[in-house]
């Protein structure tokens, strides 16, 4: 299942901000994450919350599952859930 969603945001990365995400990617991501080195931050539920962060150059958007640890996917920079949102 983990290795889907891996797959599932990398190609979301690819499709919608032209990034190529590495594993290390990935953790580079989480730890920016931890460490509060981010632009803006939103709860969705109990294990979501969508980050808006400048990786490689680029604003992203992405949504972390909390519990788990890892990138669910890579929202659309359109997508305005995150607008005027802060934790």
């Amino acid at each position: 299942m983990r290795r889907y969603i891996t797959t599932h945001a990398r190609e979301r990365a690819k499709e919608r901000y032209n990034l190529n995400i590495s594993n290390y990617d990935m953790k580079i991501i989480s730890y920016m994450i931890h460490e509060e080195i981010v632009l803006a931050a939103r709860k969705v539920n109990q294990y979501a919350i969508i980050y808006c962060l400048h990786y490689k150059g680029k604003t992203v958007k992405i949504i972390y599952n909390k519990n788990k640890k890892y990138v669910s996917t890579f929202l659309p920079i359109s997508d305005k859930r995150i607008l005027n949102r802060n934790l």
